[in-house]
């Protein structure tokens, strides 16, 4: 009889060993993962989210460079670094000019896991098109 519990401890001591092992090896796993995937996907929503709201508040229409700082900073979170370009053209006979520039944020992509979203926009004046516009928006976990 004692026997019988002696295989039984020896069997649940085994398995505990082995349940221990398999959480010790999928934290160190999980430790060493240098990048989580889902990350950059909600940072890229965000960049896209930011110029979305940004040319449906009619912030961008303003080609105003406080008005834009102002209105990104207010949208990006302390975890996150940003820089964002807004490109403004103005058509002529023979093509598009480039005539004005902004450059908002940090100067240079602070990270390798940065990610960019782009919008295309336009600005109107008395119902014609004044600007056409290219915003671009880089974030990155700090």
């Amino acid at each position: 009889m004692a026997r019988r519990g002696f295989v039984f401890t020896l069997d649940a001591l085994l398995s505990v060993i082995t349940l221990v092992g398999f959480l010790t090896a999928i934290y160190f796993l999980s430790s060493q993962a240098p990048y989580d995937a889902a990350s950059g996907i909600l940072m890229k929503k965000r960049a896209g989210d930011a110029l979305a709201v940004l040319d449906a508040s009619g912030v961008l229409a303003t080609v105003n460079e406080t008005a834009i700082n102002s209105s990104l900073e207010q949208m990006m979170t302390e975890a996150n670094g940003y820089r964002a370009t807004f490109d403004y053209y103005y058509y002529w006979n023979d093509g598009f000019d480039k005539i004005y520039s902004l450059e908002i944020g940090t100067p240079q992509q602070a990270s390798s896991n940065a990610v960019m979203s782009q919008r295309e926009f336009l600005v109107f004046e008395s119902s014609r098109i004044k600007y056409y516009g290219i915003g671009r928006i880089w974030i990155w976990e700090k």
